[in-house]
């Protein structure tokens, strides 16, 4: 696009837009203002030169946006700091229902922001996003506050968490006999990982409108039985998707859900 492009896309009355694979950097350019999206209710976008300021011109005045869907190319290498979409988005914490972040690219994803919070985002139902992404690099951090970081960085009516890419490691146990030798160990969650679920289990008071926690993992990273046995109890469901397709943000399941 180009800064004659600009104009075609700035009508207040616009409700949706879909931007796919075209290259939005000139909206960075200081003498581009924010777009006039007061009544934006979804976009989607796919893009491989966005960057905060280049969001920013569209989200701005976006205070209706319900259904925010962000895709990072496939053949772009993630960034270290990811936009903050807890900052960009502030003007629509009161309407966002769904939010879809998906890094879709090569390689691991590997983020050293401090993650996004979205504590003040009552409206929101449906968060789809890497958990490096939304908690920072949490992994391996010793005495891990995990109930006030949960309490900081999801949403308190979320209903639905979809975690892309979820860092597995391997069990210590000894495989069964009947499985052959040469067979792969069982992926299980790393041990924040595990915490941070359990974590949300026990304190369902604080998310008491969450039904399901499902990821996605390179490679089989199920549920563990015993946190699915506890979700299972609590009218939750835990599970290991392949991919965004077998969870997808419907409005009409999420209301009854």
């Amino acid at each position: 696009m180009t800064l004659n492009d600009i104009p075609l896309l700035s009508h207040p009355s616009l409700t949706a837009l879909k931007l796919q694979k075209v290259k939005i950097g000139v909206f960075a350019r200081p003498s581009v203002r924010p777009l006039p999206y007061e009544n934006l209710d979804s976009f989607y976008l796919h893009a491989r030169d966005y960057s905060y300021e280049v969001l920013n011109r569209f989200l701005k005045n976006a205070k209706s946006l319900r259904h925010l869907e962000f895709h990072h190319p496939f053949d772009v290498s993630a960034r270290r700091d990811p936009p903050d979409f807890s900052e960009l988005l502030c003007l629509c914490k009161s309407s966002l229902k769904i939010l879809e972040l998906w890094w879709e690219c090569m390689g691991t994803l590997c983020f050293n922001n401090p993650g996004m919070k979205f504590a003040e985002f009552t409206t929101l139902e449906y968060l789809a996003i890497p958990p490096g992404a939304l908690f920072g690099p949490y992994w391996y951090e010793n005495n891990l506050e995990s109930l006030q970081m949960l309490k900081d960085h999801i949403p308190p009516n979320l209903k639905v968490l979809f975690l892309q890419d979820v860092y597995p490691c391997w069990s210590e146990e000894e495989l069964e006999e009947d499985i052959e030798e040469d067979c792969d160990p069982e992926a299980i969650l790393l041990p924040n990982d595990y915490k941070l679920i359990k974590t949300l289990l026990t304190n369902v008071n604080s998310f008491p409108s969450l039904r399901y926690i499902v990821w996605t993992s390179e490679i089989g990273t199920r549920p563990p039985k015993d946190l699915n046995d506890m979700a299972r109890d609590l009218g939750m469901a835990l599970k290991l998707v392949s991919n965004r397709l077998e969870m997808p943000p419907d409005v009409k399941w999420l209301d009854k859900l």
